[in-house]
């Protein structure tokens, strides 16, 4: 399995800009792939005036824990 990470290369990197703020934070989600080879795929996105790169990635470690006690 190959990403093509250019395919979100064209998104703004805040959420919505120039637009009144709906959501701190965007995590969108998908599966890749089929049958008994889908990988989980997910996009952070957020406003960095609220929270920070340490934030996020506190975040995204619960979120990796929370997964992983979901599917053992």
């Amino acid at each position: 399995m190959r990403l093509d990470r250019e395919l979100l290369g064209g998104l703004p990197p805040l959420p919505e800009p120039n637009v009144a703020v709906r959501h701190e934070l965007v995590i969108m989600a998908t599966l890749l792939g089929s049958g008994d080879q889908q990988v989980l795929l997910t996009q952070w996105r957020a406003l960095p005036d609220i929270l920070s790169e340490s934030d996020l990635a506190a975040l995204q470690d619960l979120w990796n824990e929370s997964l992983k006690e979901s599917v053992t």
